[in-house]
């Protein structure tokens, strides 16, 4: 298993000068796959954002850390932008090359980043959260467009339908979710709650978020509230299909469906218990995944129950998805005291899931990682250093080279015998 946080790493000491004379703070974190639901929608815990085709590492012995950055500070949550990643550094948004890390641009912001949350690509415009609102960033002509504050820290991440963002912003103990037209940043509507209020999925029409003790749904375009009261507070952002919403409540992973006017369709609450600190879940091919303190956990999502458990992962980071090669699923978890990055192979309902340890962290507290469309896997760590981990590619000269050898050796050896029986055969006399 490699550990992200040695020095020695391939590209590291080019990728951290670089960096570090254009900026005094340097890197990481997952930020919000940029797949989009169509093209309106963006950024929202959906299978659409959630669950990628790309090809990903899966085995230890195959696993590259392309590039790294050192420590740093006041770094936020990258975002995946073609073959680049866009990286919030100090009050500017960095452009870094996927392949090797270089800054291709740069791009300074009206106030700080947000570190904490994610923004959103549209197109060739990222949203990003800062420390009191959002900016919109024109990456062709690489110059901020639009830029508001909304009177406290945002608190989620920013997710995107048909032009309108939606995030939750604090201010003291109220906290409230806001929907804004990133034409001109001007406010639409917003839902107040003396109660967190989480990241968002959507649903038809209808976005749907945890406050507190409640499950909340709105009307994207009016605004309309529904609150769905719940016996526990709602501790992860929730996740939508077509036909369901999943989220964690109480040391609990929650199931319940809404009618078509977003309301609650009664007597559908189904808890399946998964332990404390469980993560925001992710379903695909009705498949449950989430992780908590007692383990990597896989459930049925019609009947909710648990069907396989994998008691070596726990305290993860929230699951992603790929299937480029076959369905695995990703969680960062604790590794003795330290952490790993972990790679759950579910083939199917038949054979038991297995799981891999691709790569070792030295703190993960905080962290967050994200895939690009190629592949590369990005982590930020508490220490505030940017990791890019890829698939180690086959090499058709080398497999070519090791035939060639391997084909030597072959002739080489029965040549040997051959010689060997000649020998022999000499020894004896001839009549």
């Amino acid at each position: 298993m490699i550990w992200l946080y040695q020095s020695d790493l391939t590209g590291s000491d080019i990728t951290k000068q670089h960096l570090l004379t254009k900026t005094a703070a340097a890197l990481l974190t997952a930020a919000t796959l940029s797949i989009t639901a169509g093209a309106a929608q963006a950024g929202f815990r959906t299978e659409s954002v959630l669950v990628s085709p790309a090809v990903t590492p899966y085995e230890g012995k195959y696993t590259s850390v392309q590039w790294q950055t050192d420590k740093a500070e006041n770094i936020g949550v990258p975002v995946t932008y073609g073959e680049s990643v866009l990286l919030p550094s100090g009050s500017s948004v960095l452009r870094l090359s996927e392949e090797n890390g270089l800054e291709l641009a740069s791009v300074k912001l009206p106030e700080e980043i947000c570190t904490g949350y994610s923004g959103v690509m549209s197109g060739d415009i990222l949203i990003q959260p800062t420390a009191s609102g959002l900016c919109t960033i024109d990456f062709t002509s690489g110059t901020v467009t639009a830029h508001k504050s909304f009177g406290g820290s945002v608190d989620s991440d920013v997710a995107l339908i048909d032009g309108l963002a939606y995030f939750s912003v604090k201010d003291g103990d109220c906290e409230s979710f806001c929907c804004a037209d990133t034409s001109n940043m001007s406010l639409k509507w917003k839902y107040t709650a003396q109660a967190d209020i989480t990241s968002a999925t959507v649903q038809g029409d209808y976005v749907i978020f945890g406050a507190g003790k409640n499950l909340v749904t709105c009307h994207y375009k009016d605004g309309t509230v529904c609150e769905i009261p719940l016996d526990s507070e709602v501790t992860s952002a929730p996740f939508a299909t077509e036909y369901a919403v999943f989220f964690a409540m109480g040391g609990s992973t929650a199931k319940l469906r809404l009618n078509s006017d977003g309301t609650y369709e009664d007597d559908t609450l189904t808890l399946c218990e998964t332990g404390e600190n469980t993560a925001a879940p992710v379903v695909y091919n009705s498949r449950l995944y989430t992780v908590s303190d007692s383990g990597f956990h896989i459930l049925d999502s019609l009947n909710m129950e648990i069907t396989h458990t994998l008691s070596e992962i726990t305290g993860g980071s929230d699951p992603i998805v790929t299937y480029g090669t076959g369905t695995r699923i990703y969680t960062v978890g604790k590794y003795q005291d330290r952490w790993a990055l972990y790679c759950v192979f579910d083939a199917s309902e038949e054979h038991e899931p297995t799981s891999t340890t691709l790569a070792g962290l030295d703190d993960f507290t905080g962290g967050r990682v994200s895939i690009s469309a190629e592949g590369t896997m990005y982590f930020r760590d508490a220490h505030g250093r940017l990791f890019a981990v890829t698939r180690v590619a086959y090499s058709i000269l080398n497999i070519v080279l090791k035939l060639v050898v391997l084909l030597a050796i072959i002739v080489g050896v029965f040549i040997w015998l051959k010689l060997i029986a000649k020998r022999r055969e000499d020894l004896y006399p001839k009549y």
